[in-house]
């Protein structure tokens, strides 16, 4: 079914590859992934003192498998971004980083009693890992179309609205976002408040 579906994808897409060089690339990007988290937490092990549990052979399985989703999802977003390399890589940065590290640190500082040095251990190598895997996604994926200038595209995007429309949303979107964040928090807390406290 997931095969299927990603060959509709692809064919709706009229992505120029064969579906097996699109996986290759993504498995490969897994890779990338896996290696940079276990080589970037041993380059910044300095920053955090107490050792990393778990078993290191099915963690770099776990993250392999992680960097292929990744790789696959972003994979699509990167062909139909029609920006030069760097403003791709920029998009594909902005999403990995608020997936991978951002959207947890929220509740990392109110509800875990984990040392404050971990944060910036956990800080460096993410941000590391997620500079070098989105940049080899977006080399690896190229887009369908020319590129397009970002600047072009973003003026295109806001002068469908006025500004007052925008700045009334941004502050809609801002004001929202708290109360439905810890009204969800509070919904997980029964099983994420324990696990962070250990």
């Amino acid at each position: 079914m997931l095969f299927e579906v990603g060959i509709m994808a692809l064919k709706i897409l009229e992505y120029p590859e064969k579906l097996s060089d699109f996986f290759v690339k993504a498995i490969i990007i897994g890779f990338i992934y896996a290696i940079c988290i276990y080589g970037f937490r041993f380059v910044f092990q300095f920053l955090q003192v107490r050792p990393i549990p778990g078993n290191p052979l099915l963690g770099f399985v776990l993250e392999v498998i992680a960097g292929v989703i990744l790789a696959l999802v972003l994979g699509f977003v990167s062909i139909r971004l029609t920006f030069p390399f760097v403003t791709r890589s920029i998009f594909v940065f902005s999403i990995l980083f608020i997936i991978g590290y951002a959207n947890n640190i929220v509740e990392l500082l109110f509800y875990s009693t984990t040392p404050i040095y971990v944060f910036y251990h956990d800080f460096a190598f993410t941000l590391a890992t997620h500079i070098v895997t989105a940049a080899v996604i977006a080399l690896l994926f190229p887009p369908l179309n020319d590129t397009d200038s970002a600047i072009t595209q973003l003026k295109i995007f806001f002068s469908g609205h006025s500004t007052t429309w925008w700045i009334f949303r941004v502050l809609i979107a801002g004001a929202l976002y708290f109360p439905i964040y810890f009204a969800f928090g509070l919904v997980v807390s029964p099983i994420v408040v324990p696990f962070l406290s250990q």
